[in-house]
């Protein structure tokens, strides 16, 4: 084995021994929550429409991204729908998500006027029902522009939502999303951990409602083109 055969060994070796440690590496799980079923999300990919499918619930979706940047002033578009069938739901509950934000650049400022937000409308039967999901980004301390939080009203179940930007075995932060967790009066019942596949953490027994309130928070955060990570380019 000559000299150049043996440095392509070692870095082929290399490379190989670090892919299991890329493709494990997963969100950090929120401390204090209590026993779930991770369970990943079927049928979410890199397109723009399709079925999914986790543990008893399922629908379809279909999600658009457009920009549009005319003179310093840069306005995105994301939208997406999807339907969540399951347990105790006579129809299932049909889900429509919006979110417009403008960032505009003046010189070498950029600024936007409003924070990003994601906003959805919930409906049965083509009837309006009084529930509300919302996700904005929080304008506190340094990493203003990385923290998304909110909140998700389904039937009588309040859930809190934040980002998490941790990697679980790692002290560094992650820009993008790497997962939300979704808490009931600030304790953590479940979440979604969105680095590779995503895996919804689905409370484990108790009330249904509330691992309904989950699902339907976890696939509103799933299909949001965040700008942080979105394919139209840096935000």
């Amino acid at each position: 084995m000559n000299a150049l055969h043996s440095i392509a060994l070692v870095l082929f070796t290399s490379v190989a021994s670090c892919a299991p440690a890329f493709e494990s590496a997963r969100m950090q799980p929120p401390a204090g929550m209590g026993p779930v079923d991770t369970i990943p999300v079927d049928g979410i990919g890199g397109g723009n429409s399709g079925d999914w499918r986790v543990a008893e619930f399922g629908g379809s979706w279909r999600r658009s991204e457009t920009l549009l940047d005319s003179g310093g002033y840069d306005r995105r578009r994301s939208t997406a729908a999807f339907s969540l069938g399951g347990p105790l739901l006579e129809t299932p509950l049909d889900v429509a998500c919006r979110m417009d934000a403008l960032a505009i650049t003046v010189g070498v400022v950029n600024f936007r006027p409003e924070p990003v937000a994601w906003r959805c409308l919930f409906s049965t039967a083509g009837r309006s029902i009084p529930a509300r999901f919302e996700l904005q980004e929080a304008r506190q301390g340094l990493i203003a522009q990385e923290i998304r939080a909110g909140e998700i009203a389904l039937d009588r179940v309040i859930l809190e939502i934040r980002s998490v930007h941790r990697i679980a075995g790692s002290s560094l932060r992650t820009k993008a999303p790497s997962g939300y967790v979704f808490s009931l009066d600030s304790r953590p019942v479940g979440a979604v951990d969105m680095t590779g596949q995503p895996r919804m953490m689905l409370p484990a027994g108790g009330d249904p409602a509330v691992r309904r309130a989950v699902a339907a928070a976890a696939m509103a955060v799933i299909l949001f083109r965040d700008p942080a990570q979105s394919g139209l380019g840096d935000w």
